[in-house]
């Protein structure tokens, strides 16, 4: 890509060496150049993916606009982020499936905050623990659209965006999703020196039983199985309030924007959904062609 691209494209009409320009603005191409080199050395520019029509994604000038999916519980929502802050957020509509709401809802987000599909930089999707299909219709969302308008793309845990958003004082802090049949996917956090949330072990399947009663008094829970809990939790346990119980499309942008400027990213063609256990199809199918043997 020659040197000249992402400057040219702030100002119309410049072919690189001032021809179409004033004669006042081609004295400011000097000072352009030192200006546009200083913003693109690693410790300042964020090296991003570049989408067609648009300045190479490493200048200073293009900002970084985030999509975040999230579709690993009934309740899904998409959020816009834009350089760390978010612009809105919406969440799925209750009475439609993610397969049918999830399309429509990003386009009204992007109408929302004025942005063209080609102007996403990175896109954020929960990859699981989570509900089979939501899981999938969102991973597959992100990469077909990830594709299409050559956006990077970065996989999030749910537990992990489930903790993100939790307060910072709860820690330790235990983390639970229903898994039917008496159990739940569940991971426990710690607060790390950056301050954010980190597991030192991967989530768990674990019966539900066995998981209450295994946890330390003083460790704060939440989670979205804390729906379907009705019995009192064991003593000691501090539940935090319900606000904090799902995970947000906000919080998997906020992740995984820390992650990619850090130097993390998913393959497109790789990304698959991490699922806690084969479904229920997949376990009648394997059963079946057992007992045909």
């Amino acid at each position: 890509m020659p040197a000249h691209t992402s400057a040219q494209c702030i100002v119309p009409g410049w072919h690189g060496q001032g021809e179409g320009l004033p004669a006042c603005l081609r004295k400011l191409i000097p000072l352009v150049w030192k200006v546009d080199a200083w913003l693109r050395r690693p410790s300042v520019a964020t090296k991003l993916p570049c989408g067609d029509g648009l300045p190479a994604a490493s200048s200073p000038w293009v900002f970084m606009r985030l999509l975040a999916i999230e579709t690993s519980e009934s309740i899904g929502s998409v959020a816009a982020l834009e350089s760390a802050n978010l612009l809105a957020e919406r969440d799925l509509p209750r009475q439609q499936g993610s397969a049918q709401s999830l399309a429509p809802a990003i386009r009204a987000l992007l109408g929302e905050v004025g942005w063209r599909p080609v102007q996403i930089r990175l896109i954020a999707v929960t990859v699981g623990p989570g509900s089979f299909t939501g899981l999938r219709v969102g991973v597959t969302t992100a990469k077909v659209l990830a594709y299409s308008v050559k956006a990077g793309v970065l996989g999030v845990d749910t537990l992990e965006a489930i903790a993100a958003g939790c307060p910072a004082d709860a820690d330790p802090l235990a983390i639970a999703m229903d898994a039917q049949r008496g159990q739940v996917v569940a991971g426990t956090f710690r607060k790390g020196p950056d301050g954010w949330f980190a597991a030192p072990k991967p989530w768990q399947l674990v019966d539900l039983e066995a998981w209450l009663a295994a946890l330390p008094a003083g460790t704060c829970v939440a989670g979205p199985v804390l729906q379907r809990v009705t019995r009192a939790l064991p003593h000691g346990l501090r539940v935090l309030d319900s606000q904090y119980w799902l995970p947000k499309a906000s919080w998997v942008g906020r992740l995984a924007e820390r992650r990619y400027a850090g130097g993390q990213a998913d393959d497109l063609w790789t990304l698959v959904p991490r699922y806690y256990r084969r479904s229920a199809a997949e376990e009648r199918w394997e059963q079946k062609h057992r007992n045909d043997q």
